[in-house]
C-alpha cells in the first residue's frame, strides 16, 4: 500500500478536471488543495485518483506543490470525508480515497 504525504488546506473552490467520484466536467467546483512533498509524489497521487485531480506545479515555484482534487455538488460530502480522512495523519492512499468515495 503506497502512502504519500498530503497536507490539505481544507475545502475551497477551484477549477479541477472533473469530480474524483463520478468524473463530471472540468469547471469551478468544491475542491481540496493539498501540499505534497515532491513533483513525483504529486504525480503519483494524481494517478491514484484516476480522475478529478491535478498537480498544481509551477517552474518558478518548484517547492510550492499542491494536488487539487475536485468534487461535483452531489459528491461534496465525499470530498469532505476525504479531507477528514487525510487530515488525521496528513497522508493519502488508494484505500483512503476508496473510503471517501463511499460517503
Amino acid at each position: 500500500m503506497a502512502t504519500f504525504e498530503f497536507r490539505s488546506r481544507g475545502l475551497g473552490l477551484d477549477t479541477t478536471p472533473g469530480c474524483f467520484v463520478c468524473g463530471g466536467g472540468s469547471e469551478l467546483r468544491p475542491n481540496i488543495a493539498a501540499f505534497v512533498k515532491s513533483r513525483p509524489d504529486g504525480e503519483a497521487i494524481v494517478r491514484l485518483f484516476g480522475r478529478g485531480a491535478r498537480l498544481d506545479y509551477r517552474d518558478f515555484e518548484p517547492k510550492w506543490l499542491q494536488v487539487k482534487v475536485g468534487a461535483c455538488p452531489v459528491h461534496k460530502l465525499a470530498l469532505a470525508r476525504l479531507d477528514e480522512l487525510t487530515s488525521a495523519n496528513h497522508t493519502i492512499s488508494a484505500e483512503l480515497i476508496a473510503q471517501a468515495k463511499q460517503a
